[in-house]
């Protein structure tokens, strides 16, 4: 399900279409795919989000998650995500990013290659400056390492 926020203000950032494109990017192929559409064109009053009530309705009902077109336009009154987390509902933010983690700063080949020279976890960390922790994080899937 999508839920989509439009303004018929010229200056709006509120656009439907890069909504939509938002929207779609969130979408895993093959895995998901979008049900319904509901929005709700501004201005709206404070209490009045029908098509947000009917989108929530409709993900109980199918038991699917709600992708929000632009979820920091929702923050500016909370009450809403909190009624749809209350209606038991998944919702996230279409443009919200999703964090991958960083970039593994540890070159795992280095780390079994010192190993296979019979360093030990501390003289392979102090060698290559990193925590101990990180050695064992970059052997844990090693099968010569099972100890």
């Amino acid at each position: 399900m999508a839920y989509l926020r439009s303004s018929t203000r010229p200056r709006s950032r509120l656009k439907p279409d890069a909504q939509r494109v938002a929207i779609k990017a969130a979408l895993i192929p093959g895995k998901t795919k979008l049900i319904a559409e509901f929005t709700d064109h501004e201005p709206l009053r404070d209490n009045d989000r029908p098509e947000f009530l009917r989108a929530i309705e409709h993900c109980k009902l199918h038991e699917a998650t709600l992708l929000i077109g632009q979820v920091d336009r929702m923050r500016s009154n909370v009450r809403w995500l909190g009624l749809a987390q209350q209606a038991g509902i998944k919702f996230r933010g279409a443009d919200a990013r999703v964090y991958k983690g960083r970039k593994p700063t540890v070159d795992v080949a280095q780390v079994r290659s010192l190993r296979d020279q019979g360093l030990g976890a501390t003289d392979i960390a102090t060698k290559l400056r990193i925590a101990r922790a990180s050695v064992y994080r970059a052997l844990k899937d090693d099968p010569v390492t099972a100890t």
